[in-house]
């Protein structure tokens, strides 16, 4: 604190290095000079000030701008104490630094109201107590209230009873331990409508160092869930499409394994009835033998089509072992118009987690795909293997084809949506990326490796079911 010494005239006669730091003067500027005076609009308060000092009258704080030698004005509080004599002791404190710090956070504040009263979410304050002592526009929009009967209210005047519980609960126990909290949950908007809202709120501290009270807000997600709804139903539509396409590209050719044994079958049936009036019991019965069996492959096809088609279903323990036999019956005659199915699959293969028909449609995309990249008038020359094996903790599926490869260009494309190298018609672009998604959301991976000219493989990792090791 700066400290000068006046006489009665009004003259510095000493004062300390603070006090010329403060007004911006030299020991010789002035000592037998007069005090430094405020700027013109303020000088009758410091002339009071002073002839009240010397008169023996003290005078405390005293917020002065005094004219600098510079010509810029010094922002200070003078304390007036007399002396004996009708001497002075002024003491100087400069102020500047504060007052810019006092109107930057002015301006501060004043822009944060503006962004609060402009933005379109819900924004609300509370003082300790748990009682609204603000909110901006979207409050009052939110509420259907203006702030003037919002402001002093609890949270029980402005929120059913079982709201207000929830509300004030959260309130408690955010005051106890501070930070910030979110939460989502339903409110009654004042149209009446029951929306899904986020809250989010934060403490704020006191000028004392407590706790001051919490800033709010309420974001509405109500469109976004319905959007993330409408997305779900729609990727569900997607995979049920490519399904189905799957199932139509497949159909011509279990049409062709169910009419080889539903043929002799039937001929089978018709030369047992004629001959059950005769003596060939042995034909009879192989006749009839016969006949089962080729009634159960027939069975069998349809059971396996059965099952990659129906409607999802929980996530449970998979024999993977059988979803990929099934998965190859179904795909053995789309393979053999260009190609021979080569199935390597030990007798049994630890147990994943997932959804035997969407695990299905993975496999059967791969299978179809792979024969669908031989060329045609080769049979005997290419082929499609479809192998597996266990590591310590995931399955490995390997689908594999000697066709002509996957241009380097294209196979950072192979999983996007909608993407295909057939011709327009054949095939929706949907099965990779569809196959994609499910392996990834069952905690997999699908990757491919291939060269030009040299065939393209699949490989799929899957995690075991919880628990489960290799071996297990």
């Amino acid at each position: 604190m700066g400290v000068a010494f006046t006489d009665s005239e009004g003259l510095v006669t000493a004062w300390n290095a603070s006090a010329a730091r403060v007004l911006g003067r030299t020991e010789e500027e002035a000592l037998g000079h007069a005090f430094p005076s405020p700027v013109p609009n303020q000088a009758e308060r410091f002339e009071a000030a002073l002839a009240r000092a010397r008169g023996g009258v003290p005078s405390n704080e005293l917020e002065l701008e005094l004219q600098g030698p510079e010509g810029a004005a010094r922002q200070v509080t003078l304390s007036f104490v007399p002396l004996p004599g009708s001497g002075v002791a002024i003491l100087a404190r400069d102020v500047g630094a504060r007052k810019a710090a006092e109107r930057l956070r002015t301006e501060e504040l004043h822009r944060l109201e503006v962004v609060v009263e402009a933005v379109p979410v819900p924004i609300f304050f509370k003082d300790a107590a748990g009682v609204y002592c603000g909110c901006n526009r979207a409050f009052e929009e939110y509420l259907g209230l203006p702030r003037e009967r919002i402001v002093g209210l609890p949270v029980e005047g402005l929120s059913p009873p079982e709201l207000a519980r929830v509300y004030r609960r959260a309130d408690d126990e955010l005051f106890a331990r501070g930070g910030t909290q979110c939460y989502e949950t339903q409110v009654r908007w004042a149209d009446g409508s029951v929306r899904d809202v986020i809250f989010r709120k934060a403490v704020f501290a006191s000028e004392a160092g407590g706790v001051g009270g919490l800033v709010g807000s309420i974001l509405d997600i109500t469109d976004r869930k319905r959007a993330e709804a409408a997305l779900r139903e729609s990727e569900a539509r997607l995979a049920l499409a490519d399904r189905l396409s799957s199932i139509g590209t497949l159909a011509a050719g279990v049409a062709h394994e169910i009419n080889n044994p539903l043929a002799y079958v039937l001929a089978n049936l018709e030369y047992a009835r004629r001959a059950l009036g005769g003596s060939e019991r042995v034909e009879v019965e192989q006749a009839l033998a016969d006949a089962l069996e080729g009634a159960s492959r027939v069975s069998r096809i349809v059971q396996d089509l059965k099952g990659f088609a129906r409607a999802d279903e929980a996530a449970v323990e998979v024999d993977l072992t059988r979803v990929l036999r099934s998965t190859a019956n179904l795909a053995r005659a789309e393979v053999r118009r260009r190609g021979a199915l080569v199935v390597e699959l030990p007798a049994e293969l630890p147990p994943i987690t997932g959804n035997a028909s969407r695990l299905g449609q993975v496999f059967l995309n791969l299978l179809v795909n792979a024969a669908q990249a031989l060329p045609d008038g080769a049979p005997d020359r290419h082929q499609v293997r479809l192998r597996a094996h266990a590591e310590r903790h995931r399955v490995v599926v390997e689908v594999e084809d000697t066709g002509s490869g996957i241009d380097p260009e294209i196979r950072g494309r192979l999983f996007d949506p909608f993407f295909t190298t057939k011709p327009v018609g054949i095939g929706t672009g949907l099965g990779l990326a569809i196959s994609h998604q499910i392996v990834t959301d069952l905690g997999g991976e699908i990757e491919v490796t291939s060269a030009p000219g040299q065939g393209a493989t699949f490989r799929v990792s899957l995690p075991l079911a919880a628990g489960r090791t290799a071996g297990s």
